[in-house]
C-alpha cells in the first residue's frame, strides 16, 4: 500500500511539474539562436574541387585542408561555385570579374561581365547567368579569343493555358535552355538538367525539368500548389497541399533535394507565443519564432499524396537526401531515417551557442558549420 502511494505521489509529481514546463516552453521560453540552412536559399559558401574544398568568407577564398588564402575580395556580393572542374568567383570589385582557378589555387580563366549577375553555370562554351538589372536571363559566348559576346535570347511561346493563368516560353541552344514562365519569371538549365539558375523575383519555383515536362510550384491561399507539365501531350496536372497554420510557408529555394525518383520539399511553421513579442516572419532563420519544420517527399510519378514528416518545436532540418534526414535540436544533430521517421544516430553541436547566427552548408560528404558573428566555419560533420 506504501508502495502504491508512493508511485502515485511521484506520478502527481511528474504530472504537476510536467504542466507548467510545458506552458514555459510554449509560451516563454524562445531559443535565442538563428539558424540558416544555405541549400533552402540556393546559395553557397562552400564548393568542391576535386578533393579539395574551398569556402568564401570574410571576402577571401581559403582552402579548407591547408587553410590557405588564394584569394581576397572586397565585394560583399561575391560568390563562389564549382564550375568545369573549376572553382569560380564573381567578384564584382576587379575588371575581370568572372575568375576560374584550378585546385592547386591558380587562376587558368578570367573574363569580363557587363551585367552584374547573381548566379551562373557553364554549358560548352557559353556562360548562362541571371542578371541583376534587367532581373532576367543574360547569354554569352566565349570566344576562341577568351572573350565573352553576349548572345540575344529569342523566346518563343510553347504553351499558354485556356484562361491565360499560364504561359511557357522557350529558347533552346546546343548546351541548354532558357525558360520564362509567365512575364516574369526566367530560368536557365542545361542540357543534361544539372544546373539550375533562376531570375531572383519569381512567382512560381521551379522543383525540377526534364525533357519531356517540368514541375513548378506556386503559392495560393493557405494552399500550395504542385504542377506537372508535360511537353509532349501539352497538359497540366495539379496538387495541392493545404497549410495546417495560419502563419506558414516554403522557403523561398522549394527544392531541397531531388534524384531520378523523387523530390524533397521543406516547409516551415511559425507562431505566435507572446502577444508582447513581435509578430514571426514567414521565412525567418530566428528559431524564436518555430514551431516545426516540415519535409515533404514527392514520387515524381504522383505528387498528390506526399509523405510528410514533421520536426518538434525548435528542430531545424539541416540535410536531406533520398535515405535520411538530419536535423539541429537542443544541442543535438539527430540523423533519422526517411522510412519510418526514427532516429538513428546523433552527435554532439557544442558548437551552437545562445546569442549567436549560424548557417548550415552541404558540399560533398560535408555539412559545414559557420558562426555568422565572425563568419568562420566553426564545424564539419560527417554525412553518415
Amino acid at each position: 500500500m506504501r508502495k502504491k502511494t508512493i508511485i502515485c505521489f511521484l506520478t502527481l509529481a511528474v504530472i504537476l511539474f510536467g504542466i507548467p514546463f510545458s506552458i514555459y516552453r510554449l509560451f516563454f521560453y524562445y531559443p535565442d539562436i538563428s539558424i540558416r540552412v544555405e541549400d533552402l536559399y540556393n546559395k553557397n559558401r562552400v564548393v568542391q574541387v576535386d578533393n579539395e574544398y574551398f569556402t568564401l568568407t570574410n571576402g577571401n577564398i581559403c582552402n579548407v585542408s591547408e587553410k590557405k588564402i588564394i584569394y581576397s575580395t572586397t565585394d560583399k556580393n561575391a560568390f563562389i561555385k564549382s564550375q568545369c572542374d573549376l572553382l569560380w568567383i564573381y567578384d564584382n570589385d576587379s575588371k575581370e570579374n568572372l575568375k576560374a582557378f584550378d585546385s592547386a589555387g591558380n587562376i587558368v580563366k578570367s573574363y569580363s561581365v557587363y551585367y552584374k549577375i547573381t548566379d551562373f553555370f557553364i554549358s560548352g562554351d557559353m556562360i548562362f547567368c541571371t542578371a541583376k538589372d534587367p532581373n532576367r536571363i543574360k547569354l554569352y559566348k566565349i570566344s576562341d579569343d577568351d572573350t565573352l559576346k553576349l548572345i540575344p535570347i529569342k523566346y518563343t511561346l510553347v504553351y499558354e493555358d485556356s484562361n491565360s493563368y499560364l504561359k511557357l516560353y522557350k529558347y533552346n541552344c546546343e548546351y541548354g535552355e532558357c525558360l520564362q514562365i509567365n512575364n516574369d519569371t526566367y530560368y536557365a538549365y542545361d542540357n543534361n538538367y544539372i544546373n539550375i539558375i533562376s531570375s531572383e523575383t519569381t512567382n512560381v519555383d521551379l522543383l525540377c525539368v526534364e525533357k519531356d515536362g517540368l514541375v513548378y510550384t506556386d503559392d495560393q491561399y493557405h494552399m500550395r500548389r504542385y504542377s506537372v507539365f508535360s511537353y509532349l501531350n501539352k497538359t497540366k496536372m495539379e496538387n495541392a497541399i493545404k497549410m495546417n497554420n495560419t502563419v506558414d510557408s516554403f522557403f523561398l529555394n522549394k527544392l531541397f533535394y531531388t534524384d531520378n525518383d523523387i523530390v524533397i520539399s521543406v516547409a516551415q511553421n511559425t507562431t505566435i507565443r507572446s502577444i508582447s513579442r513581435h509578430p514571426p516572419v514567414n521565412l525567418t532563420d530566428e528559431m524564436e519564432h518555430h514551431y516545426n519544420d516540415v519535409l515533404f517527399i514527392f514520387n515524381k510519378d504522383d505528387f498528390s499524396s506526399p509523405i510528410e514528416y514533421n520536426t518538434r518545436t525548435f528542430e531545424r532540418i539541416i540535410y536531406a537526401d533520398n535515405e535520411k534526414a538530419i536535423t539541429y535540436y537542443n544541442g543535438k544533430y539527430i540523423t533519422y531515417s526517411l522510412e519510418n521517421w526514427k532516429k538513428i544516430n546523433k552527435q554532439n553541436a557544442d558548437e551552437i551557442k545562445e546569442g549567436a547566427s549560424y548557417t548550415f552548408d552541404v558540399c560533398g560528404e560535408y555539412i559545414f558549420v559557420f558562426d555568422e558573428n565572425t563568419e568562420e566555419m566553426i564545424n564539419k560533420i560527417t554525412i553518415e
